[in-house]
């Protein structure tokens, strides 16, 4: 192939002086001069080629096993960042069966790796595939100390470590694809939950309908008995009297209502709408598992406050913002069923701080955001404890 290779390019070197005239003449004759030379080479170059040939085809015959290097063999098992190499270290009379990048014998990788679903099974597969290698391993060992075997023999020894060797990279190829256990479903990682119990969230304050501010402090400290005198003395109807004289103020029943973010998603207010927490958003607290997936911007909890608003509620004026109970990023949704009033210094600095949140990633400390990133897929949290 060269050689037709090197006389293509000859031919179209000559093809260029075509018409050159005196120049043309002058090239094919210093060509002609060192022709008989260049001939003589390439024949010599034709012989070397063929003897090396029969060489090369004798010593196959003779000696296939020295053509198979077994202990060459290279497999990659693992999937995104958690990529490995499952690989002998050594030569023929020393080889071992090593998983890199971290060197450890693949049964020693795979303890690892323990609460995985199945995991024990899949161990067990790997424990039988590494027992049978390494008793190929050692015959084929074995057998380079002795007289060079056949080529039959040897083909069939390198067929069936074949067969287990690439067993084994499927067992470990397994595991890995379950994210080595860690971050998965059934072996969440633990973290310090940056916000509190839904428990100690605040209570919420309802009284008459008001286009004005009413504080929450002021419907909080109101008796429970003759609430329309003492509301009348406070702001804003203080200031604007005409406020105490409208429809809605008469329509008041003087009843000042609690809402809690615990007392169910049914908790009516006065005009029919309904407040409070769905149970599972309401549940957060050690114990409870999270799924973790980065949904960006975790958005605002105007919905919440709109709910609240015909009745003087203003989240700002009392220094509180609309919270996502259970975070965007772990899963909660923009409904009014995960919402509820938090004090907003609180509230706006929860979001970043779940992104920031240190969790233990395959053996290294590092935030969730990160660690999700790694694993390349939604990534699960156990609360250890929580906020207070």
């Amino acid at each position: 192939t060269t050689l037709a290779g090197l006389l293509t390019l000859a031919v179209n070197f000559l093809a260029g002086f075509a018409g050159l005239g005196k120049v043309a003449d002058q090239v094919r004759a210093v060509i002609a001069r060192i022709r008989a030379p260049i001939d003589k080479a390439l024949d010599k170059v034709v012989r070397w080629i063929v003897t090396l040939g029969r060489r090369v085809v004798v010593g196959a015959k003779a000696g296939v096993k020295r053509l198979l290097q077994w202990w060459r063999k290279r497999r990659a098992v693992g999937r995104g960042d958690e990529r490995h190499s499952l690989q002998f270290d050594g030569d023929e009379r020393s080889a071992r069966l090593m998983v890199h990048s971290a060197p450890l014998t693949p049964i020693v990788f795979v303890s690892q790796f323990s609460t995985v679903k199945g995991t024990d099974v899949q161990r067990a597969e790997v424990a039988a595939a590494q027992s049978e290698i390494e008793k190929l391993t050692a015959g084929i060992v074995a057998a380079q100390s002795v007289a060079l075997p056949d080529e039959a023999k040897v083909s069939a020894l390198d067929a069936a470590l074949t067969v287990q060797f690439n067993r084994l990279g499927s067992a470990l190829d397994a595991i890995l694809s379950k994210a080595a256990g860690e971050g998965s479903e059934d072996d969440p990682l633990p973290i310090d939950y940056p916000k509190r119990r839904v428990a100690l969230y605040p209570t919420i304050y309802v009284g008459p309908r008001s286009a004005e501010p009413i504080a929450q402090r002021i419907l909080k400290g109101l008796p429970a008995s003759n609430a329309k005198s003492a509301l009348l003395v406070q702001e804003p109807f203080k200031s604007h009297p005409a406020l105490g004289t409208t429809a809605t103020f008469a329509a008041w029943d003087g009843q000042v209502r609690r809402y809690t973010p615990t007392g169910g998603p049914s908790q009516a207010l006065p005009d029919g709408n309904k407040v409070g927490l769905s149970p599972q958003f309401a549940s957060i607290a050690p114990g409870v598992k999270l799924r973790y997936e980065d949904k960006g911007s975790t958005g605002g909890g105007g919905k919440i406050n709109q709910r609240f608003f015909p009745f003087g509620y203003r989240a700002l004026d009392d220094g509180m913002d609309g919270d996502h109970v259970m975070e965007r990023q772990i899963g909660g949704p923009d409904d009014i069923a995960n919402l509820w009033p938090l004090q907003k210094s609180e509230n706006r600095s929860s979001g970043a701080t779940v992104k920031s949140i240190e969790v233990r990633y395959q053996r290294k400390p590092e935030n969730v955001h990160v660690a999700r990133t790694r694993r390349g897929s939604a990534i699960y949290l156990l609360i250890r404890s929580v906020r207070g």
